[in-house]
């Protein structure tokens, strides 16, 4: 069972079935958590695992908001460019291309957590920072790619091994 961030109701079945979409194109039979818990209700580990009790499933892949933090980044202000002329070094100053700039963004910390409910074991957890999308299905698409290598990496998918 995935079960997706809250808040959000779209971008919570936006994310749990792409992660259906992609657990299942990698071997594994896995359904979306909204259907077990309405998309109005929050959702928090233990709600996600009593669900999946009752689907009778035997893992849980749930990712949440970990951290959210404004960030600045600060474009080059006097480019210099060095280089060698003859026998001679020297340095010359290049203006820059367009005024250095401010950029102020948003990142988003998220973890991602595998558990085996027959152990009642976390067997996997990933951490992922990303920045505000301008895409959020594209987003949600990577994100899932992302998690999806990491835990065939680990040879956590059962259709993968």
């Amino acid at each position: 069972m995935v079960g997706g961030p809250s808040g959000d109701s779209s971008v919570r079945r936006n994310f749990e079935d792409e992660f259906v979409a992609q657990l299942q194109m990698a071997g594994v039979d896995a359904v979306p958590s909204y259907r077990y818990i309405p998309e109005d209700q929050g959702i928090d580990e233990d709600k996600l695992k009593q669900a999946a009790q009752q689907a009778r499933v035997d893992a849980v892949l749930f990712a949440k908001s970990v951290q959210t933090e404004q960030r600045t980044k600060y474009g080059p202000a006097f480019p210099l460019s060095l280089g060698v002329f003859g026998s001679n070094v020297g340095a010359a100053w290049s203006p820059p291309i367009g005024a250095p700039g401010v950029d102020h963004y948003t990142e988003y910390t998220s973890e991602t957590m595998l558990y085996d409910l027959a152990k009642n074991d976390l067997v996997w957890s990933g951490t992922i920072k990303t920045t505000e999308p301008e895409n959020a299905r594209t987003a949600v698409r990577s994100y899932v790619e992302v998690v999806i290598k990491a835990l065939e990496a680990q040879n956590l998918l059962p259709g993968r091994q």
